[in-house]
């Protein structure tokens, strides 16, 4: 019993707090994780601990921090990055995220250190394409993936990724872009914006329409108005993602 005690006591932080995230006690895991990396700032395995830790308790802002730290300190971290794009998965800013996440994940795939690890990322790719519609070029990925020798082990994963692509081609088969529903407030917005572009103020029209994208980012309208403001201000780039993201 002594012996145990002494084992204990002589735990690291982040081993103890690996140790509750096995039993499922992120809320207890997560204070040791944040101990760990103050001692160890420079660990890129502990910091994608925490992030991924923080991100099963809901706190996305700091887990997407703390992620992008540990792929800094370490690009090779394969965990990093398929923790990072899990999180983007489910958010309304992946469409204007994904071309910066398609090249981060890519990044990562060149630097990963094992057939496996950059197998993973590529997956990762393929969900991302899927959960921003663009299905095709997921299926035909998928179907490169799913006929690689790395295949084997990974079918269920496999599966899943299938059955998400044909689930998200069955709603968009009904409807390509279904409208968010706007209350009248934010359709005032939109015409203050649309009369001051109309104007030929695009400089005073875009912050309109930037608050705007950002509280409904399948608003068509307003992101095809932010698209010509944007391209009126010579900032083409921009704008060619946005059509993008149309598209």
């Amino acid at each position: 019993m002594i012996v145990l005690v002494a084992l204990l006591a002589a735990a690291s932080p982040w081993t103890e707090a690996q140790r509750l995230l096995k039993k499922d006690r992120p809320q207890e895991a997560v204070v040791l994780l944040q101990a760990a990396r103050a001692k160890e700032p420079r660990n890129a395995a502990i910091a994608t601990d925490l992030g991924a830790t923080l991100l099963r308790l809901g706190r996305r802002d700091e887990a997407e921090a703390t992620l992008r730290s540990a792929i800094a300190l370490d690009p090779r971290r394969d965990a990093a990055y398929l923790q990072l794009v899990g999180l983007y998965l489910d958010d309304p800013r992946r469409w204007d995220e994904a071309p910066a996440l398609l090249t981060l994940l890519d990044r990562g795939t060149a630097l990963s250190r094992s057939p496996i690890g950059r197998y993973r990322l590529r997956l990762a790719r393929i969900d991302l394409l899927r959960s921003v519609g663009r299905t095709v070029e997921a299926r035909s990925l998928l179907a490169e993936a799913s006929a690689d020798e790395l295949a084997k082990g990974n079918e269920r994963r496999l599966a899943d990724l299938a059955d998400r692509i044909a689930a998200v081609e069955k709603v968009r088969s009904a409807e390509d872009w279904p409208e968010p529903a706007v209350d009248e407030e934010h359709l005032a917005e939109l015409r203050k914006a649309r009369a001051l572009f109309e104007k030929g103020d695009p400089r005073s029209a875009l912050p309109v329409l930037e608050r705007l994208c950002v509280a409904f980012p399948g608003w068509r309208e307003t992101r095809f108005l932010r698209a010509r403001a944007l391209e009126d201000l010579g900032r083409v780039d921009e704008a060619a993602r946005e059509l993008g993201i149309l598209v």
